[in-house]
């Protein structure tokens, strides 16, 4: 069990170091955080409002919102991930 967790953490690194990576190299990085950022925020409230119908949740904290809100997709799909692993 603590292999998935090593692994979905790494996953999760490289995916914030490659935002990271597009977020300097755009010519408007803050816009693009921005945008990621909102991104990130919406899949979550979209899973959130779709649970019913798949069976899978993420809570709705602290946590996930500025986890969702700094690393976009790539935290909530690991997130989703860890729940069906776990």
């Amino acid at each position: 069990m603590k292999i998935f967790i090593i692994i979905s953490i790494i996953i999760l690194s490289l995916g914030f170091l490659a935002l990271l990576y597009l977020h300097i190299k755009t010519l408007r990085p803050v816009r693009s955080f921005l945008l990621h950022a909102l991104l990130g925020l919406s899949l979550l409230e979209i899973l959130n409002l779709l649970s019913r119908f798949t069976g899978f949740s993420i809570p709705i904290n602290l946590y996930t919102v500025i986890g969702s809100g700094v690393l976009s997709a790539p935290f909530v799909l690991g997130i989703l991930l860890l729940n069906l692993i776990l």
